[in-house]
């Protein structure tokens, strides 16, 4: 009786995959996703030039560029935007002028090549993150290259100057060194030193152009977010999946699935999935949605992929840190240590994604609370528990906030104080 029952569940469930499947299909024919990229005036005037002819830009009438396009903004108030087709976006300064190199994306994202040439003025660019390795963003400029992965950042050749936003740039420079780039860290451009930063602040620093931008990609950001939302409401895969989800243990049904069950689902899953894959925490219930998705994908990946699925959610752990929206960690720990056997292979450590020395409150608290998980997922860190290790930890910090409390005010030493307390709470808590 239990044989026959099993057999009932496998056959709906290879029954729910051909809906799916076919859904899926039907859908792609009448609504195919526009990879194309466009160029938009959005203010003042500008030109672009195919492989004959120079053409006038009209505000606010988005033109698809194709390879070889150079595109030119005016001096004045001339801005361009470029829209990529897998939602980066570029930003062109009055009197700047690109040309597309590299243009090549797959409709469902799975491979995205984009390289375009800064010949003169200005950039600013914000690039989704990339699941795949074969996935690139460049731009030269001055016989260098400048890749990136889920980056903003600022390439200015007037002032001579590189400046990351969020995360980190690989410059590959005309005579093949390579210098990362660390967000918050400018770097000239003329000797390929970095600048400091208050000299590059008073000096250097475009504020006029940053603060238009940081508005720009706000506005952007946000009604990617609508778009996003609307295609979870609509009858889309992700709703009948959640359907799914809702209704049973999926996670037992996919031990009862054949090789080609998993196959076909985890085809049809990291498809769709591609499109929210650079969504971050900000965005609330979509980040919610995200993990979801990637916790079954993690269950239905072939070997060799889950690898790229593991690294994306540790970027998705650094960004969650990185904004403080802990309680999102809870989301991930799971996740993580799900797959310990693939981080331990790639020597993951906590110190490179938690500062040991400084550990808010609120973090703290849900480290503790998921001790099991990072017991297996950071094994050879878990010393950070031990009260020991602690105090080694943290002694330097107690120690230098004596000595520093004892030439502060009594304002200031009050907050030296209570950080102490909290830090010599910490160790006996935990022994």
């Amino acid at each position: 009786m239990k044989k026959i029952k099993n057999k009932f569940i496998i056959s709906v469930i290879i029954w729910a995959i051909w809906i799916i499947a076919l859904w899926v299909f039907g859908s792609n024919l009448l609504n195919q996703e526009d990879r194309s990229s466009y160029v938009t005036l959005i203010d003042w005037d500008g030109v672009y030039s195919d492989t004959l002819n120079e053409h006038h830009l009209a505000l606010d009438e988005p033109i698809k560029l194709d390879l070889w396009y150079i595109v030119k903004t005016w001096e004045g108030t001339s801005l361009a935007l470029i829209e990529w087709g897998d939602w980066s976006v570029t930003r062109m300064w009055p009197n700047s002028m690109v040309q597309i190199n590299e243009l090549a994306m797959k409709k469902d994202l799975s491979e995205i090549q984009v390289s375009f040439e800064l010949m003169q003025g200005k950039t600013w660019s914000n690039v989704i993150s990339y699941l795949w390795d074969e996935s690139y963003f460049k731009e030269t400029f001055q016989d260098n290259e400048a890749a990136v992965r889920g980056t903003v950042f600022n390439l200015d050749l007037d002032k001579q100057y590189l400046y990351v936003q969020e995360h980190e740039v690989k410059i590959t420079t005309a005579d093949n060194s390579v210098i990362t780039v660390p967000e918050k860290q400018p770097l000239s451009l003329s000797s390929f030193d970095f600048i400091k930063f208050a000299e590059f602040i008073l000096k250097v620093k475009d504020r006029a152009w940053e603060d238009l931008n940081s508005k720009y990609d706000d506005q952007y950001l946000l009604k990617l977010q609508e778009s996003l939302i609307t295609s979870f409401t609509e009858d889309n895969l992700f709703q009948h999946f959640n359907k799914v989800l809702e209704e049973s243990d999926f996670s037992a049904k996919i031990t009862e699935m054949s090789e080609w069950e998993k196959n076909t689902l985890y085809d049809q899953l990291i498809s769709d999935y591609q499109k929210v894959h650079s969504i971050t925490s900000e965005q609330t219930d979509l980040f919610a949605q995200k993990m979801q998705i990637k916790e079954v994908l993690l269950q239905l990946a072939p070997q060799e992929e889950k690898e790229s699925l593991v690294r994306s959610t540790l970027y998705d752990m650094d960004e969650v840190l990185k904004n403080k929206n802990f309680d999102d960690l809870q989301k991930i720990f799971p996740l993580l240590e799900s797959q310990k056997d693939i981080l331990t292979e790639m020597n993951v450590q906590l110190k490179d994604y938690i500062n040991l020395d400084v550990i808010p409150e609120d973090l703290r608290k849900i480290l503790k609370n998921n001790f099991f998980e990072l017991k297996d997922f950071f094994w050879s860190n878990i010393e950070l528990f031990n009260a020991e290790s602690v105090k080694s930890n943290f002694g330097n910090i107690t120690n230098g906030a004596t000595d520093i409390m004892n030439q502060a005010d009594s304002k200031v030493k009050d907050t030296l104080d209570d950080t102490k307390n909290a830090i010599e709470n910490f160790i006996i808590n935990n022994k």
